[in-house]
């Protein structure tokens, strides 16, 4: 088995359990679903989410304070603006010349925000903004850092809303990240390469696909 889980400890009602999932080395990142069954039947599934980088929670948070949480790089931050007018603050540390990758994903794990991603440099000077909705609900920026120092990111509703549904999982890392391949077509029913284009890839990026009939 890839995953394996077991039951830690659950509520006297049984209404709450808590699980230990197990990850083989080999399981791919990506999303799984899970579930709990017994005597009466099966809960209601939940995305579990696998990586191979640290995880962090927006839990320190005070949303009336204008502090930032200090993040180690590569990370990603589980949050929620879970009031309007509420703004995640996060700070990382960087070398000039890297290019530092945020992605914000919001619609693609259910969250239901217009939320906006904002990177300010030690001046607090912005350099760099993106709008999740113009991309489905989720989005990335790609910056070339201009000098060693202390960076600062912001996550908000566009329309400074907020609530329960406002979630999202920003990334931050200088991460090998892919937004487009070449060529857009390939002939049916044989191996093509593609070239992948994107941010802190190796000169060098192609992969291999077969394409079927149709």
């Amino acid at each position: 088995q890839r995953l394996s889980g077991k039951v830690v400890r659950s509520s006297d009602d049984g209404q709450q359990a808590t699980v230990e999932v197990t990850a083989a080395a080999d399981v791919a990142r990506g999303s799984f679903d899970i579930w709990l069954e017994n005597a009466a039947g099966e809960s209601s599934k939940l995305k579990l989410y696998i990586d191979d980088i640290a995880q962090d929670t927006d839990a320190e948070l005070e949303p009336s304070k204008s502090a930032f949480k200090i993040v180690k790089t590569p990370v990603s931050i589980w949050g929620k603006v879970a009031k309007p007018g509420e703004v995640d603050r996060f700070a990382f540390d960087g070398v000039a010349g890297q290019t530092i990758v945020l992605e914000l994903a919001g619609r693609s794990i259910g969250g239901k925000g217009n939320l906006v991603t904002s990177l300010a440099d030690g001046r607090r000077q912005q350099l760099a903004s993106e709008h999740a909705a113009d991309r489905e609900g989720d989005s990335h920026l790609a910056v070339k850092l201009p000098a060693d120092g202390r960076y600062f990111v912001q996550v908000q509703d566009l329309m400074m809303q907020g609530g329960k549904e406002h979630d999202y999982r920003l990334t931050i890392g200088e991460l090998p990240y892919v937004v487009a391949a070449y060529p857009l077509s390939v002939p049916a029913n044989q191996e093509s390469d593609l070239e992948l284009i994107g941010y802190n890839l190796p000169p060098v990026s192609k992969v291999t696909v077969k394409a079927g009939a149709s």
